[in-house]
């Protein structure tokens, strides 16, 4: 019953409208209920019982993906791209080093228009 239920939560991951761990798990206990021809009782969701259920269901259907071949670790980029971009910074600031302050930009920037405006006196 753990099999069927967790295929069903995957299938329905396909679909426009996933269904959440929480329906899938309240169908197939009613089912149960009534497979054993015992009386329906309504699934607590706080209860030890739902959340052995809601593991089984979780475990079950990681074992599925893994039986499919479906990676279900991964590593994350993350923490490659931070170091990736550490050095470029670092590389970057070596051949292009940052002007020491807002006033030698402004300095250059001054010599640059005045050069401008000479080139046009002429």
């Amino acid at each position: 019953m753990k099999v069927a239920a967790s295929c069903l939560w995957l299938a329905s991951k396909l679909e426009e409208s996933p269904r959440k761990a929480r329906q899938v798990l309240i169908v197939f206990h009613k089912k149960e209920c009534r497979m054993e021809n015992l009386q329906i009782k309504h699934l607590e969701i706080g209860s030890q019982k739902y959340y052995d259920l809601k593991t089984d269901l979780s475990r079950t259907k990681r074992n599925i993906l893994k039986e499919i071949g479906f990676v279900c670790h991964v590593e994350h980029p993350h923490k490659f791209t931070s170091n990736y971009l550490a050095i470029c910074e670092a590389q970057l600031s070596i051949f292009h080093p940052p002007p020491s302050s807002n006033t030698d930009r402004d300095k250059r920037h001054d010599r640059r228009h005045v050069r401008k405006e000479w080139m046009i006196e002429i």
